[in-house]
């Protein structure tokens, strides 16, 4: 062997000898060891643990009824609904006045929409479903074998098991209201939690945290206080009560409602007889209905009369 692979030869066992020297030191006192260096002094390149895998995605949804009229924004763009579509992640459903949708997942979740309703679809994952709810009413029920369903409005955030039941709703002041029909159900707010037992709804006040869960009223309560049967004002103010979490629409409009459970709406007259019409929907979705005539009346001064023998007057001097 020559000189120069006999030098080679020393190194190389050298190297190894300095390494498993390494492992025992670090076997033995159970401190971490120091950094390897090769023989020719170029320490190893670093361990990069492998990346957590993301979890996967799910399906989308059906659009699988559609009543009256919706709209759908992917991206920024919004389209007439049609039904059977689908719906992916990140995109959004509108539904018009008078219009209603069922969305459906392959793993069976259910989501009804009532009028007036935008919900965002944002996260399909295996692990759970999160919703958005922008305004209005979602009947919402997850599938036996799927994976938890979130649903936020405003402040609060609703979720539901497997086979759970429940309804959210959020007015046009922001207040949230979560009601259980079955199944494991909570809502959060502000940093606490609370348990919504079947048959029971929890109310959420913007800045609140959510109020202990009471029992759905087995009919609707509902209390009008109506203005003056005649007026000459061109505008009325309706008032009542009714419980945090009704949905009140008066001609079409819909109303909020106070935290104690009052609601005042202004109400446009046209010359003559108005009919107003409150409608309101419990979160059973059980509804009643008031209505009442009001009649406006234009006042007229006295018809002006012109004296014929004075219509060539000169103008009096001021």
């Amino acid at each position: 062997m020559s000189p120069f692979r006999r030098i080679l030869s020393v190194i190389a066992l050298g190297a190894a000898i300095v390494a498993l020297a390494v492992v025992l030191y670090d076997a033995w006192l159970g401190e971490p060891a120091p950094p390897v260096v090769h023989a020719r002094g170029i320490p190893p390149p670093p361990v990069v643990p492998p990346r957590p895998e993301a979890p996967a995605p799910r399906a989308a949804f059906e659009l699988a009824v559609l009543e009256g009229k919706a709209a759908i924004r992917r991206g920024n763009v919004w389209h007439a609904a049609v039904q059977g579509e689908r719906l992916l992640a990140s995109d959004v459903i509108r539904t018009e006045p008078g219009g209603a949708a069922i969305l459906r997942s392959p793993e069976g979740d259910e989501l009804v929409l009532r009028e007036r309703v935008e919900l965002e679809i944002e996260t399909l994952e295996t692990t759970v479903t999160r919703l958005a709810l922008a305004r209005g009413k979602v009947r919402a029920a997850a599938g036996r074998t799927a994976p938890p369903m979130e649903i936020r409005a405003g402040e609060a955030e609703a979720k539901g098991g497997a086979g759970a039941k429940f309804s959210v709703y959020k007015d046009p002041k922001g207040s949230v209201a979560v009601a259980s029909q079955e199944g494991q159900v909570s809502v959060r707010a502000q940093g606490e939690e609370v348990t919504v037992p079947p048959s029971r709804v929890s109310y959420v006040a913007p800045g609140q945290t959510p109020r202990a869960p009471v029992a759905i009223p087995d009919d609707v309560f509902l209390s009008v206080r109506w203005p003056l049967p005649t007026t000459e004002d061109p505008a009325v103010f309706v008032q009542g009560d009714a419980p945090p979490g009704t949905i009140i629409v008066v001609n079409g409009e819909e109303a909020s409602i106070e935290p104690g459970g009052r609601f005042r709406v202004r109400v446009g007259l046209k010359e003559g007889p108005n009919t107003i019409e409150v409608l309101a929907e419990g979160m059973d979705g059980k509804t009643e209905r008031r209505a009442r005539d009001i009649v406006r009346r234009i006042p007229y001064g006295p018809p002006l009369e012109a004296d014929p023998s004075r219509l060539y007057d000169l103008p009096r001097p001021k």
